[in-house]
């Protein structure tokens, strides 16, 4: 998946999803999932993308969600969330649900700096999550159209 990130990322890859870090925000971390097949119950995906790396001791909370279409088109799910322990906001969270061509995908952006990540909130954290867009390039096919494109070589050719 594509994410539109400044120039001052840093980009490294954990399992299967690329985590992001930027050289002059050391408080912000992206993390950006591949997209998936839909999982049957998808409440389930959603709950374990929400709390991902979730600090310990500690409990998440939704502050708000709102659900509407990208700039591109992609049916889009934003959620605006904090980590809490005994009351005290540990790490803000947006989170960024996708439903492209048959598949789920998932943008994260955790701040452990409040200030900041309002700060940030309405001109850059929002826009970055609403980038988002399949690049469809892994080494197997995801989608069926992917099958006519793979380049297949024959011995007698």
């Amino acid at each position: 998946m594509h994410v539109d990130l400044p120039a001052c990322a840093h980009v490294t890859m954990e399992a299967d999803r690329r985590v992001v870090f930027f050289s002059d925000a050391p408080w912000l971390r992206v993390e950006i999932d591949p997209p998936v097949s839909p999982p049957d119950d998808p409440r389930v995906w959603t709950r374990t993308i929400l709390e991902h790396a979730r600090p310990a001791e500690t409990v998440i909370r939704v502050l708000g969600s709102i659900r509407g279409r990208s700039p591109l088109g992609w049916p889009l799910q934003i959620v605006n969330l904090v980590a809490v322990r005994r009351d005290s906001a540990l790490e803000s969270r947006l989170v960024g649900l996708y439903e492209m061509l048959g598949h789920v995908a998932a943008v994260s952006i955790y701040a452990t700096d409040r200030t900041q990540f309002i700060a940030a909130f309405q001109s850059v954290l929002l826009p970055t999550v609403a980038s988002a867009r399949p690049t469809w390039s892994r080494r197997s096919p995801v989608a069926l159209s992917e099958l006519w494109s793979l380049k297949v070589s024959r011995p007698n050719d």
